[in-house]
């Protein structure tokens, strides 16, 4: 008998495109992604809500503006926008 392992493919995309089960991020794209649900969550209440990240590039955060930036068709898609748009 032997024990079978289910591997599954894992994208970089998953991170802010799927929407459940296990993702792999960093703290930085964690922070990002808690706005991803949060859009989601509210279209599912029937709310039409949009998010906007304020701060400057090259904030002391680490990265969050090019984070967003690198991926921002995922942003878009959830209405998650850079202070930079407002």
């Amino acid at each position: 008998m032997t024990n079978a392992v289910e591997l599954r493919s894992v994208t970089l995309e998953d991170r802010y495109a799927k929407e459940s089960g296990p993702l792999y991020m960093t703290g930085v794209q964690a922070m990002l992604r808690v706005l991803v649900d949060q859009a989601r969550a509210d279209r599912a209440d029937g709310l039409n809500t949009a998010g906007l990240i304020s701060g400057y590039p090259g904030s002391p955060l680490g990265g969050v503006d090019s984070e967003m930036m690198r991926n921002l068709p995922h942003f878009e898609k959830e209405q998650v926008f850079p202070s930079a748009w407002a």
